[in-house]
């Protein structure tokens, strides 16, 4: 029998490659996007962009916990944690800090509790404050003629254990801020991310920790950011008093 033998000839014009601008990396994920992306809809806890509400589309392993809600592939790649067990960790950790600079953090914190909740709780809670879109964390103080009768702090659900705890301690430091009747003291942002800060930095090595301190010292507001920078290089004198200096400031009226 013959054989017949048929090549199609397909004909195509290649183009050269387009290079895309890179944004980022962002500091605390450290993940980079191209310009589109980089303006998506960001995650919650780190700020990194996330997911394109347009067209419905997370980015590269992000996911969408809520409307307007969202956690990048990092935040919500974060191994499991027990939320009881940080809340004693962190309680331990403050009272041994503070008592290090010969400062006492309450022993007794009147029915206090810690609810992990998402973003839009904390927003309702915070009267829809936040810094780019982000709200980590709230102190909430109730009680009745000027005495505290209760303290509940909110945390955003979806977060790793690193951000967790660096916001759990900086809303516990308001707790302290509160029962010393310094809570209208200016720099007392500033003030809560120094002594979270420390935190980070008592963890040594670990990697998450040191990529949390990274995004603390990227933060351009003025308050949290600034002020914490301010306190830092100011500790790095041998004479200077943190809690000396905070409780010397004027209360802001």
């Amino acid at each position: 029998m013959g054989k017949e033998e048929y090549v199609e000839i397909i004909r195509f014009t290649v183009k050269p490659t387009t290079m895309t601008s890179v944004w980022g990396p962002w500091t605390f994920s450290e993940l980079s996007f191209c310009k589109p992306c980089s303006v998506a809809q960001t995650c919650r806890a780190c700020c990194t962009p996330a997911y394109l509400a347009e067209s419905k589309t997370p980015l590269r392993g992000a996911k969408l916990l809520a409307e307007n809600d969202a956690r990048c592939a990092f935040c919500a790649s974060g191994p499991a944690f027990d939320v009881e067990a940080c809340v004693k960790d962190g309680l331990f950790w403050i009272r041994s800090w503070f008592e290090s600079k010969k400062e006492t953090f309450p022993k007794e914190i009147p029915n206090f509790s810690v609810k992990v909740v998402p973003a839009n709780v904390i927003l309702a809670e915070g009267h829809g404050l936040g810094e780019k879109g982000t709200l980590l964390g709230l102190c909430k103080a109730q009680g009745v003629d000027n005495k505290i009768t209760s303290y509940t702090i909110f945390v955003l659900n979806g977060m790793r254990k690193a951000a967790f705890m660096e916001t759990l301690v900086h809303e516990l430091t308001h707790i302290w801020l509160y029962e010393n009747k310094l809570s209208k003291k200016p720099y007392v942002e500033g003030f809560c991310n120094f002594v979270s800060i420390n935190y980070l930095l008592s963890l040594g090595n670990d990697e998450d920790a040191g990529r949390r301190k990274n995004f603390m010292m990227a933060n351009p507001n003025a308050f949290y950011g600034g002020d914490m920078k301010a306190y830092l290089l100011q500790a790095k004198a041998p004479a200077f008093n943190p809690f000396t200096n905070l409780r010397s400031a004027q209360d802001i009226k």
